[in-house]
């Protein structure tokens, strides 16, 4: 892992520095022996190399001192493209089109997202609530990556603590997944059902869960988060949020 750490920073700094303002975009694929490979893209902005080198070296080093099967790195392929931009953005205002909503309708609003040294770009969005919702608060959550990250990690701890090699593959795609250009909308539900170590009980009846919850049962159980996603890339990497609480009526 650190020779190619020190490898892949050689390789992208190669004709020089990073401009002041830069843009680093990558794509990079981990050829492992007798599994699929780890293939994943992103773009990181501004910060240097760290978040390239972090995605790629991390994995490596994490599969080569699993503790629960040895691992054979077959191949490490990156793809580097370095821009002298800067494009970090902000969420500058949202719009909703109506607060208050029935089930099965659609949430509509306006984003203006607020770019560095650029033009306010607006993008139409929406939402469909969810059929049978029942009335009540809800909130609906806009942000970029790093926010998408911090609340799957809330609302789904479980994704993330790998039980044996093939959890931990699973858990490492999952992180990696998550695109740093994207705007991410997200409607919080009550939670429902349970999740059992990795598997996802969302519509388990409330008197069954809470047998299944018992103090005594070895397993690991919490109650299962639901919400509704939708995501659209924007281009530019947004790092805040804004959180709007609508409301479903009867």
């Amino acid at each position: 892992p650190l020779v190619f750490r020190w490898s892949l920073a050689g390789a992208t700094l190669m004709l020089g520095s990073l401009p002041s303002e830069h843009t680093i975009e990558y794509k990079v694929t981990i050829g492992v022996e007798d599994t699929e490979p780890i293939t994943f893209k992103n773009v990181s902005t501004n910060r240097g190399l760290d978040e390239m080198m972090v995605e790629a070296a991390v994995p490596v080093a994490i599969l080569m001192n699993n503790p629960y099967k040895s691992v054979d790195i077959k191949s490490l392929d990156v793809d580097v493209r370095v821009a002298p931009k800067n494009i970090v953005s902000h969420i500058w205002t949202v719009d909703l089109s109506d607060s208050r909503v029935k089930a099965g309708q659609e949430v509509k609003m306006e984003v203006v997202v607020e770019s560095f040294l650029a033009e306010k770009k607006k993008y139409q969005v929406s939402l469909k609530i969810p059929d049978e919702l029942a009335p009540g608060r809800y909130d609906l959550l806009l942000c970029g990556g790093y926010d998408y990250l911090q609340f799957l990690r809330k609302a789904a701890p479980y994704r993330f603590v790998p039980q044996n090699l093939s959890d931990l593959i699973k858990a490492m795609n999952n992180i990696l997944a998550i695109k740093r250009d994207k705007l991410y909308l997200l409607l919080v539900l009550p939670p429902g059902g349970v999740a059992i170590e990795k598997a996802e009980l969302p519509d388990l009846p409330a008197t069954k869960a809470l047998v299944l919850q018992d103090a005594k049962r070895t397993l690991s159980i919490q109650p299962y988060q639901h919400w509704v996603e939708k995501s659209f890339r924007t281009g530019t990497v947004i790092i805040d949020k804004k959180v709007m609480r609508i409301v479903v009526e009867k």
